[in-house]
């Protein structure tokens, strides 16, 4: 089974992955594979990358982008 801590770090490490599939880029994360041991370093991991996220949304995405229909993991 999963620990909690990799559960969430497997959430914060696919957030790049999982953007990309919506057409946005999002640098990769160093070592995911190697999960961290403090909750703290979890959280501010994922506070860091959801910040950059964000700012990437606003920069890549449009209104107009929301309106499309869009095949991601195989559905549409």
């Amino acid at each position: 089974g999963r620990t909690l801590g990799r559960i969430a770090w497997h959430l914060t490490t696919t957030i790049p992955d999982y953007l990309a599939e919506f057409g946005l880029n999002i640098d990769e994360l160093e070592n995911k594979e190697k999960v961290p041991t403090s909750a703290s370093d979890i959280y501010r991991i994922f506070k860091t990358i959801s910040a950059v996220a964000a700012k990437t949304l606003e920069v890549q995405w449009t209104d107009d982008d929301l309106k499309k229909v869009q095949i991601a993991f195989g559905r549409e």
